[in-house]
């Protein structure tokens, strides 16, 4: 009976599904500052990775807000907002 609940358990550990692995970012916050860059954004007043996603919060050349989102996988530009002010 014991040998029989050791090899029920056993099979269960070994059929049981590995965890997920954990998330990798390839973009990192200097490469999303870059992105940021490449699209105009000359003062960054926030950065953040929230939701799975960069975000940036800044000023272009002429003063205008700008919000962006980043994919921290492959870098692209998700969103990207102008403002007014």
């Amino acid at each position: 009976m014991r040998s029989a609940f050791a090899t029920v358990a056993l099979l269960a550990l070994l059929l049981a599904p590995s965890p997920a692995p954990a998330q990798v970012y390839f973009v990192s916050s200097s490469d999303a500052q870059a992105i940021a860059a490449q699209n105009g954004v000359v003062a960054i007043n926030r950065l953040r990775l929230d939701d799975g996603v960069w975000k940036v919060e800044g000023r272009d050349v002429t003063g205008r807000y700008v919000y962006m989102r980043i994919d921290p996988r492959s870098g692209d530009v998700l969103r990207l907002e102008r403002g007014w002010f």
